[in-house]
């Protein structure tokens, strides 16, 4: 054997054949060790050094009690890597040994609802046989198939939460799987060795791995070490990663589910073994970062704009904020709770009334992503875009329920030919209110070609407008095309008199308006606007400088039946009517709502008019009053 003792400092894949006796007389222990796990490891007992283990696991446990106790998280990075037959077998054998409610038969392919608290234990039997097929599992493991970080991850799982019930023999053997497993994979381990390594497989192997080891197993030499090189790694990646009002960057989404279970559970591991984790400015960062994590979950259980499908997320958001000291009446809290208990509200009843605070609303422009949302009810409003590439991602829903998801494509041409878009947008104007929370995202082209994109969410009156604007063409021919992404199970549906289309969904329904084109069908345009695939399909043409596209997609529940009037508007300045090119006006009548939308593509010499309304404003989004009355919900200079 080239090395005489075990520790954190070398790798041991030299010791897969010895004995478990031979594996603990190796072992070397810090001379300060808390437990008396060194001395019954020389002694050579292995039912001593079990039950020394089981002592130590059930003292962890009662650290944290049951309101902070979540069954399995490993599971909740189920699907984050490319798994095997081993692993899934690995998934199965820790359900059939956990303790299960006896309202629920839990598996991890399905969703937890929070609430169960009766635990069943498995028969002796079932047991039995479990542990057989644990103990089969663990002599799978040799130098050539060497345990996997996720599998890894899932043998602490066992160790923490079932140890307690295996027989002696299996529990050293699983104890020392663990502890081998932590040593050859931290091993002089950098993050240069996974630059092409999704964020939240680092996290968990360059962060929780080497924290949870180092608890765990905080009497073997260069524990410590480990634990705080997996601690330091942990702040880093939140640090860097999320700005500094916790939103956490665009690039994450598709994957932020992955990336917070690493994180959570190193809190749990902390709490386990009576220790923090990060210091009090890090853990502000972090409550900041749940807080507007918890604002993208939807009652379905999903993230907005994520791809992940994690497992038991709405118990890892819980989890994570008793961790954190979530005050039961806290609005995030309440909201958690109402998802995981299926609470809804009805749409007809008005939502609660929030400080301008209390919103749950984010725009960062490091992060590259805004969430437009009302409240935080079980069935609110939001609107969540995020701009960190040259296609924006846009993620829509009304009363709780999804209306698009996905892409927010654009082409332009410009005389026939394409304009090639830039990497990016940047946001140019964030506004937020008691009435809308509003956003403008700019990209301005090599060309001098420049395209905004505007999108707000009506606080109240459950309507969003979409919009683009391109100016700087140079008295050209325009071709613009849209597409907004239809969420899976949403239906389109053109009306045939009109232009405008109807999506339905299971309890939803939405209509949307393209403002620029003619209403009526019979009235031609070179634009149109049509539902293709799973894409709803806006197209205007226009000679000049540029053109306005707006939509507005509405579900307010008294207006789905009402009649539906629009039109463009004359814009005049010093009594000349000005082109579309220049500035352009849109009203939107359903039933007695009235919306108007104008917009100033030139800056106006003088005040301009739309329908009898003077103004100097860029951007001007207002409803008309009973007395026929402009009242603004928006504007901006």
């Amino acid at each position: 054997m080239p090395q005489t003792t075990i520790d954190f400092g070398d790798t041991i894949t030299d010791w897969m054949d010895v004995s478990d006796i031979q594996f603990l007389e190796a072992l070397s222990w810090k001379k300060d060790a808390a437990s008396d796990l060194p001395v019954i490891a020389v002694e050579s007992d292995l039912d001593a050094f079990a039950d020394s283990l089981k002592r130590q696991l059930r003292s962890s446990a009662s650290r944290v009690g049951k309101e902070g106790v979540a069954s399995w998280p490993s599971s909740w990075s189920h699907g984050a890597f490319a798994e095997t037959e081993r692993t899934d077998e690995l998934l199965e054998l820790l359900e059939q040994l956990q303790p299960k409610t006896k309202r629920e038969k839990v598996s991890h392919m399905a969703t937890h609802r929070s609430g169960q608290t009766a635990l069943k234990k498995p028969s002796e039997k079932k047991l039995k046989q479990s542990q057989d097929q644990l103990d089969r599992w663990l002599g799978q493991i040799d130098s050539k198939t060497p345990i996997s970080p996720f599998e890894l991850v899932v043998l602490f799982d066992l160790l923490e939460i079932v140890g307690t019930e295996l027989e002696s023999a299996l529990l050293c053997r699983l104890w020392r799987a663990v502890l081998s497993g932590s040593i050859n994979l931290t091993f002089d381990l950098e993050e240069s060795d996974l630059f092409t390594t999704p964020e939240d497989e680092k996290v968990l192997i360059l962060g929780e791995i080497p924290y949870r080891a180092g608890l765990l197993f905080s009497d073997i030499k260069k524990s410590k070490k480990l634990r705080q090189r997996g601690e330091e790694f942990l702040e880093q990646k939140l640090l860097s990663q999320t700005d500094t009002d916790g939103t956490p960057h665009a690039e994450l989404l598709p994957r932020l589910p992955y990336w917070l279970a690493p994180i959570v559970r190193s809190l749990m591991a902390a709490k386990t073994h009576g220790r923090t984790l990060w210091n009090e400015e890090t853990d502000v960062r972090f409550d900041y970062t749940l807080e507007t994590i918890v604002s993208l979950c939807q009652p379905d259980g999903r993230i907005l704009l994520s791809n992940a499908s994690a497992h038991h997320l709405v118990t890892m958001l819980q989890t994570a904020s008793k961790l954190v000291g979530w005050k039961k009446n806290l609005a995030p809290a309440n909201y958690l709770n109402a998802v995981g208990n299926g609470s809804k509200r009805s749409a007809e009843q008005k939502p609660p009334k929030l400080k301008k605070d209390d919103y749950p609303v984010t725009q960062s422009d490091w992060a590259q992503l805004a969430c437009l949302r009302n409240n935080w009810s079980i069935d609110s409003d939001s609107l969540v875009i995020a701009h960190h590439c040259s296609k924006p991602q846009i993620d829509l829903t009304g009363f709780g329920k999804p209306l698009l998801s996905g892409e927010w494509g654009l082409e332009i041409k410009i005389d026939g030919n394409f304009v090639e878009l830039g990497d990016d947008w940047t946001c140019v104007c964030w506004f937020s209110d008691e009435d809308s929370d509003f956003l403008e995202l700019q990209m301005t082209l090599d060309n001098g070609i420049r395209i905004e994109r505007q999108a707000l969410l009506a606080r109240d009156r459950n309507f969003v407008m979409l919009a683009d604007s391109v100016t700087g063409a140079g008295n050209k021919k325009v071709e613009y095309t849209s597409r907004l992404p239809l969420f899976a199970g949403v239906t389109p549906n053109m009306d045939t008199r009109t232009r405008e289309c109807l999506l339905t969904a299971k309890q939803q329904v939405a209509r949307v308006f393209p403002l620029a084109l003619p209403q009526d069908k019979v009235l031609s345009t070179a634009g149109e606007f049509s539902a293709e695939g799973d894409s709803l399909v806006l197209k205007q043409v226009a000679d000049g400088d540029g053109l306005f596209a707006p939509i507005v997609i509405d579900w307010g529940p008294r207006r789905r039946k009402k009649t539906a009037v629009w039109r463009t508007l004359t814009v005049s300045e010093s009594r000349k009517t000005v082109r579309g090119d220049v500035a352009a006006g849109h009203r939107l009548k359903i039933g007695n709502h009235h919306i108007l939308i104008y917009r100033s593509l030139k800056p106006p010499e003088e005040a301009r008019a739309v329908l009898g309304h003077h103004t100097f404003h860029e951007t001007m989004i207002g409803t008309f009053d009973r007395e026929g009355e402009v009242s603004p919900i928006l504007l901006v200079e």
